[in-house]
């Protein structure tokens, strides 16, 4: 009687725990086929921004976001282990092969680190600083130029009443004897400070904005040609199913850069073009622009490099986009590139980088 009692409590034991599954798996299976179409939706999505690149709209969008649609497979992986058979298998396969597609279109543009210089090498470091329509405090603004002398600094989004604070400052007076400022009340305000001089006068152009100036390093025979610029953002909106992607505007300013450049690499001389391109390497006008031109991070960089993040998360000690860049022609060779996102009020990170004129 004993014996009988313990089997029929491990019988009873066993229907429970086999209930208990079958509605553990009845509440996940009612989310197995949505997920699974949805997961089949952006792998096509990406396969098509990996045969047909497209300048806008939906596929556009999903190109400058990359890095992030990988993270939307996690959760189907999650799910699928959650489940048994078939639901499971199929789950499994489009996560797997969603993470690898998106690895595919991301791995090719990391770095490989920063380079060690050649000794007889002249040294220049560049920075690059969208200040966020002047909303950086003075003294904030004023002890991160000095950190960088000496050296060159491009600033973007340069403000009337941040103009003023550098003009007036005695130290970035005597750090940055040089100084180009174009301050304006929308996002097309420009600078360039420089430790070194400035030959003749700087050119200048509305759009994109930009400042192009001819700088005569020390223990350099020919000059450097730096170019800042800020092209105008692409347009996003949410358009009638899915988010609208239109950087019409933006690929025209940055044909109109690259034909000037090219004109200065056509004579020889040895440019830098540095600034808030607002542009992603894995779009269109990337590819077009750094046709003749080496990107700094993908030579000399670390990490994922991002440098912008949304201005609610401007105390994030990393970025979530890397729009802003440093780009050199023959002649300057990357040696470091590093992303400062110090907290200061802007949505920008501070992008510090280290050339060699060879």
């Amino acid at each position: 009687i004993r014996a009988e009692s313990k089997r029929s409590v491990k019988r009873r034991r066993i229907l429970y725990h086999e209930r208990a599954e079958r509605r553990h798996e009845a509440r996940h299976c009612g989310l197995a086929w949505p997920a699974f179409c949805l997961g089949v939706a952006w792998l096509v999505l990406l396969a098509v921004d990996l045969v047909l690149p497209a300048r806008t709209d939906l596929v556009a969008f999903a190109r400058v976001f990359a890095p992030y649609l990988a993270l939307l497979f996690l959760p189907l992986g999650t799910l699928a282990l959650l489940l048994r058979g078939r639901d499971r298998q199929r789950l499994l396969a489009v996560a797997a092969i969603g993470i690898a597609m998106t690895l595919v279109r991301i791995v090719p543009g990391l770095p490989g680190g920063a380079i060690a210089a050649d000794p007889g090498m002249a040294q220049v470091r560049l920075a690059t600083w969208n200040l966020y329509f002047g909303q950086v405090p003075p003294q904030t603004l004023i002890d991160a130029l000095a950190e960088r002398a000496p050296g060159i600094v491009g600033l973007e989004e340069l403000s009337t009443s941040a103009a003023a604070t550098i003009a007036a400052d005695p130290e970035l007076r005597r750090l940055f004897p040089y100084q180009e400022l174009h301050p304006a009340d929308d996002w097309s305000g420009m600078g360039l400070l420089s430790s070194w001089p400035i030959e003749g006068e700087p050119a200048t152009a509305p759009m994109p904005p930009l400042i192009e100036a001819t700088i005569r390093v020390p223990q350099v025979r020919d000059p450097l040609v730096v170019v800042v610029a800020h092209p105008p953002p692409p347009l996003i909106g949410m358009g009638v199913a899915a988010p609208s992607y239109d950087p019409a505007r933006r690929d025209g300013s940055l044909a109109a850069l690259g034909d000037r450049i090219g004109a200065r690499l056509d004579t020889g001389e040895r440019v830098v073009l540095l600034g808030d391109l607002n542009l992603t390497d894995r779009e269109v006008a990337y590819d077009e622009l750094t046709a003749r031109l080496t990107d700094s991070y993908r030579v000399a960089g670390s990490g994922l490099g991002h440098t912008w993040r949304p201005p609610v998360g401007d105390g994030l000690p990393f970025g979530l986009l890397r729009i802003d860049m440093v780009l050199t022609g023959p002649g300057v060779a990357p040696l470091s590139n590093r992303p400062d996102c110090t907290a200061r009020t802007s949505d920008h990170c501070i992008l510090d980088v280290v050339v060699g004129l060879t």
